[in-house]
């Protein structure tokens, strides 16, 4: 999906969350360096220090939006559910790593390779809930 088809479904996922229509216009920023130097999203780790914020929920936004097209409509609502069943309240914390495992056990797919291949410094054996 290239930057221009990501943005078009960034605002229609805003535009569903919202009900059907959004009920402002979105605000436009200019590209950050990151931006311009991620432009496909695989080189950039968006929880690095110092991450340009357009990259970060740039990002996020691709994720989730291709996380629903490759495993269905749903796939975020299964993440959701998952993760209520899987942490314990109490629990301190929840990196990065603990998320990929929780969206995994929801997809029913390893996905650390695939959050790899965009740049996520993720690994499954730094934590508790992956296989």
């Amino acid at each position: 999906m290239d930057r221009r088809t990501f943005l078009k479904a960034g605002t229609s996922l805003l535009a569903a969350a919202s009900g059907g229509a959004l009920a402002y216009e979105p605000v436009r920023y200019p590209p950050s360096d990151q931006v311009r130097l991620d432009p496909d999203f695989t080189r950039l780790d968006p929880q690095a220090e110092g991450a340009a914020r357009d990259l970060v929920w740039g990002k996020s936004f691709f994720v989730f939006e291709e996380l629903e097209r490759l495993h269905g409509p749903g796939a975020m609502a299964r993440y959701f559910r998952t993760k209520r069943e899987l942490l314990q309240p109490g629990r301190s914390g929840y990196t990065m790593d603990d998320c990929v495992a929780v969206w995994s056990r929801a997809v029913g797919e390893d996905l650390f390779g695939w959050f790899r291949a965009l740049a996520f410094d993720v690994q499954a054996e730094r934590t508790d809930l992956w296989p």
